[in-house]
């Protein structure tokens, strides 16, 4: 009985550990299950999360740049069809020029809008015929087709409107007195003392007026004079605007002659502001020699084909006793040893002297 009983014990044993360890394996499953599985699906979440954020600020992003795009591309193509150059903010003051595309229409009479190419100076206008519009703003052509347009009772008040489309690349021609002559590109009005900068400026032979002949000017048009020297303020030279087409020169300097008793004789450019006093003169021959009489000079000038002989004090005109005597263009002025000398010499003497003299270029400005 005891034996039976130890038997059944040693049998139940390994029953009961069996079953003691599938509990324990089940409570550690469950407890895997209950801890682990929540952590799984919430950094599956988390992970989801991120890659949706991702994608859409790549999204985004592409969606940006697909938006700015086009206008990037339509910077691109209007750029290409106008050349590198950019249009400055004051284009809307550029004259019209020879082979300018320009498109006309006239309010309520879409019949008439037409794109006119400029020929001759000329653009062929419906109802009217050719219209001279260059060297004219675009404003300036609108007033001016339209009070045709009136004159000739075709129609009343219209409204004209003018649109440049293409135009050819318009230059100013710079010449004279200037480090670079030639012709400079130039998109809109610019100041007289911008273009000269853009030719690198005066030389020092360049006298005190800037000649301007507009476009679309007949020969015989006046020429438009311009003070300006380099270095001085000069509100006129900054406040007078160079159209595309125009010319521009500078006048070179004038010549006075310095003679008889002075350090250095010769003739002299008038490169002070175009303008030169008796003293002034002398200062630029460096002075009078030591037996040059200070109480009479010469000056010699041509008028109307004339010779006038004016005698003026050194001294006082050194001192500012006298008004100062402004030298003109081709003036000579002559400083003789002492008053008798300079009573007897003759015109032609000191025309003589001053032809054979040489012109010196002074570096005073």
């Amino acid at each position: 009985m005891v034996t039976m009983l130890t038997i059944s014990k040693w049998i139940d044993q390994p029953v009961q550990r069996v079953r003691f360890q599938g509990v324990r394996a089940v409570a550690k499953k469950s407890l895997l299950y209950s801890v682990c599985l929540p952590s799984i699906f919430f950094l599956a979440a988390f992970w989801c999360t991120l890659a949706s954020a991702q994608t859409n600020t790549s999204v985004g992003a592409n969606l940006d740049q697909q938006t700015t795009s086009p206008s990037r591309g339509s910077s691109a193509s209007a750029s290409s069809s106008t050349g590198p150059i950019a249009l400055p903010e004051n284009f809307g003051q550029l004259r019209i020029g020879e082979a300018f595309l320009l498109n006309f229409e006239v309010d309520g009479v879409p019949e008439l809008s037409q794109q006119l190419t400029v020929e001759g100076g000329n653009i062929v206008v419906p109802l009217l015929g050719p219209v001279q519009v260059e060297g004219d703003s675009l404003r300036t052509a609108e007033g001016k087709i339209a009070k045709l347009l009136v004159d000739g009772k075709l129609l009343n008040n219209p409204l004209v409107h003018l649109r440049i489309l293409q135009f050819s690349k318009p230059y100013v021609t710079v010449a004279g007195e200037v480090q670079s002559p030639g012709r400079v590109l130039l998109l809109s009005p610019r100041s007289v003392v911008d273009v000269l900068a853009l030719v690198g400026g005066e030389t020092t032979a360049a006298g005190g007026t800037v000649d301007i002949r507009r476009i679309g000017a007949a020969p015989d048009t006046e020429i438009e004079q311009v003070p300006y020297t380099n270095g001085r303020d000069s509100a006129v030279a900054r406040n007078t605007l160079v159209y595309p087409g125009d010319e521009v020169y500078v006048r070179r300097s004038g010549v006075v002659y310095v003679l008889g008793e002075v350090q250095k004789p010769g003739g002299y450019l008038m490169v002070h502001s175009g303008t030169l006093s008796v003293a002034e003169a002398v200062s630029l021959a460096q002075g009078t020699t030591a037996i040059a009489s200070l109480g009479e000079a010469v000056v010699i000038r041509r008028n109307d084909n004339k010779l006038e002989r004016i005698t003026v004090s050194l001294k006082k005109q050194e001192r500012g006793e006298d008004e100062a005597v402004q030298l003109k263009d081709g003036d000579m002025l002559y400083v003789a040893t002492n008053k008798i000398k300079s009573a007897f010499v003759t015109t032609q003497g000191i025309i003589g002297a001053a032809l054979a003299s040489a012109i010196i270029a002074s570096s005073q400005r």
